[in-house]
């Protein structure tokens, strides 16, 4: 699996997202900022994938 790859991107962000799931019994300012950096890192990643295929 390529680390650029939309494999990748999917599973980074699909990951972030439940961790940020998970902290709403146990909320964690720190981590939720980090996951949250995270995703937004992944959905960047994906955005390039897109756009850039497009003819």
């Amino acid at each position: 699996m390529e680390a650029r790859g939309f494999t990748a991107l999917i599973l980074n962000f699909v990951g972030a997202a439940l961790v940020l799931v998970s902290m709403i019994k146990a909320f964690n300012l720190p981590a939720f900022v980090m996951e949250t950096i995270w995703c937004a890192i992944a959905l960047y990643g994906l955005a390039k994938l897109v756009f850039r295929r497009r003819p």
